[in-house]
């Protein structure tokens, strides 16, 4: 974050394109503003940082997220983020897989065959867009 700093520092154009970036992602939903008070337990934040490409046409600068960093690995941040997204899922079957969730494993049964597909195939349906 430091290293960040200081290349905005140096190049203010730099700065004010990452920012517009940043709100313009925020408007869309793909990131979400924290509000440090409002946090009461351990929170992970994905390191990010600039990728120029002067001779593109259409996106000279693009924000590149590092899912990938020396961040803890672990099923209960699974966990964590699947009881999230069920939570703000507005369907039964939602509702069912997060009744039944237990760290990352889910165990549900059905009355029918037919009704086990039926809860498959709209669990699958839910997460298409994630």
């Amino acid at each position: 974050m430091k290293s960040l700093s200081r290349r905005f520092q140096a190049d203010r154009t730099l700065l004010q394109q990452y920012d517009d970036i940043l709100q313009s992602q925020l408007k869309q939903g793909i990131i979400e503003k924290v509000i440090e008070k409002e946090i009461d337990h351990k929170t992970h934040y994905l390191p990010h940082h600039p990728v120029l490409t002067p001779s593109k046409n259409t996106t000279k600068v693009r924000i590149v997220y590092d899912a990938s960093a020396k961040a803890i690995c672990s099923p209960f941040l699974l966990e964590g983020t699947l009881k999230f997204h069920l939570k703000n899922e507005n369907s039964l079957v939602a509702k069912k897989i997060l009744e039944n969730l237990y760290v990352d494993n889910v165990t549900m049964g059905s009355e029918s065959v037919n009704e086990a597909y039926q809860i498959f195939v709209e669990s699958r349906a839910n997460n298409s867009g994630a």
